[in-house]
């Protein structure tokens, strides 16, 4: 295992990749994230970018005190993206109670004028026997295309 880790290169403490894999993990996340963001639009694929671009300063200036900067960085941009999941979820459930306190205002059913039609055209044979009723067959498609 240790020489494993000694083939690797293992830089320091606070960025262990070696130097060409951590930019080029960092080459291919932005890439990703940029993809990703211009296909769904959200503002968390920007923020996962940002947050594997700027542990690539850790492979330049190994400090501490460079760490903890960043690390407070990605501490305060993980937060934007929970506040960010908050708000969509948020949102997802006002539409979702909006839609159902329009689904309970209109009878529990979308607005489906077929069984009316059917109704219509039950109750207009019951009440007319004669098909040569004039005012019952002026609203009829057959009657119309003549």
């Amino acid at each position: 295992m240790l020489l494993l880790f000694k083939t690797m290169e293992l830089q320091n403490r606070f960025a262990p990749l070696p130097q060409k894999l951590h930019i080029a993990f960092c080459v291919f996340a932005t890439v990703f994230f940029i993809f990703c963001y211009l296909r769904y639009r959200r503002l968390s694929d920007i923020l996962w970018m940002i947050i594997c671009d700027i542990t690539l300063i850790l492979q330049f200036y190994g400090d501490k005190y460079t760490a903890l900067t960043v690390g407070i960085c990605e501490i305060i941009l993980f937060a934007l993206m929970f506040l960010d999941y908050r708000k969509k979820k948020s949102a997802e459930k006002a539409a979702e109670s909006e839609s159902k306190r329009n689904e309970d205002s209109n009878g529990g059913k979308p607005d489906d004028l077929s069984d009316i039609e059917k109704a219509v055209r039950t109750e207009r044979s019951k009440v007319v026997k004669n098909d040569s009723d004039v005012i019952s067959s002026a609203f009829d498609p057959e009657d119309l295309e003549k």
